[in-house]
């Protein structure tokens, strides 16, 4: 074994330590600029937000699924930008987690809308790139959960239910996953949103 010294990155994270403020930041920046890079979305017009609400994303026709190719859309491109946004959102980007829980649902059948959320979730990391994760002890809200879902925010009417938990200042678990059932109410969606993240807590 080797000892290489103080970690500072590790798998496309960078880490860093301000001991005078016993504080520790987790980021992406690096690992972001070059899937920006890779797909041609460095000069994009950065977005404020990386989802638009009012936009109900669908799948396309079974036609052009079989083709390999929907309105214009590249399958393995498509696939390939929504990978790449996937290792952000998991490493150190909660704020991604639905956006792109969303996209990830027709990488079997992009249709031209999903590729310009796909954009938008670029557009959003041009203006973020380098926002990171910090875990200290100097904080009011050091420690807590939130749990959340939409409901019937799905293509298929099932509804997405999303959690976050912080330590320390931090988020250190984090997730925005469709429900198994379709609920029959906005507070069936809640419960069933807190189930999991009741789990997540255990």
């Amino acid at each position: 074994m080797t000892d290489l010294g103080e970690l500072t990155a590790f798998l496309g994270l960078e880490i860093g330590r301000v001991r005078s403020q016993r504080l520790i930041t987790l980021s992406q920046g690096q690992y972001i600029e070059r899937i920006l890079l890779r797909h041609g979305m460095q000069d994009s017009r950065p977005c404020l937000i990386p989802g638009d609400s009012g936009t109900r994303l669908r799948l396309c026709s079974a036609e052009a699924k079989d083709r390999g190719q929907s309105q214009g859309v590249d399958l393995e491109l498509y696939q390939s930008a929504v990978g790449s946004l996937m290792y952000a959102m998991l490493g150190t980007r909660p704020d991604l987690a639905y956006a792109v829980g969303t996209v990830s649902q027709f990488n079997h059948a992009p249709g031209s809308e999903n590729w310009t959320a796909v954009k938008r979730i670029f557009g959003y990391l041009v203006g973020t790139k380098h926002m990171s994760l910090q875990y200290g002890t100097r904080t009011c809200n050091g420690t807590g959960g939130y749990s959340d879902a939409d409901w019937g925010a799905g293509h298929d009417r099932k509804s997405i239910g999303g959690f976050v938990f912080v330590l320390n200042g931090g988020p250190i678990s984090w997730a925005s996953k469709k429900q198994t059932s379709i609920p029959l109410s906005t507070m069936e969606a809640e419960y069933m949103g807190m189930t999991q993240a009741a789990k997540e807590i255990l």
